[in-house]
């Protein structure tokens, strides 16, 4: 199942995902969705498919994140 943060704040929290280790050639992305929630994927190994995603209810940025 996805996993999901329910009481973000953005600019207050942090979501830590340095444990991905993301190669040079990995990607991170945000999808905003017009329901209230962001999408967050990652693909650690720059396969092109996806290791890790979450729903965040809310807004989140970049700055949200520790790689």
């Amino acid at each position: 199942s996805l996993d999901r943060i329910a009481d973000f704040e953005t600019g207050v929290d942090r979501i830590n995902i340095s444990a991905l280790r993301q190669s040079a050639a990995g990607g991170f992305t945000l999808t905003a969705d017009a329901g209230g929630f962001t999408m967050v994927s990652v693909d650690a190994n720059g396969d092109g498919v996806e290791d890790f995603a979450l729903r965040v209810d809310g807004a989140v940025n970049r700055g949200d994140f520790v790689f």
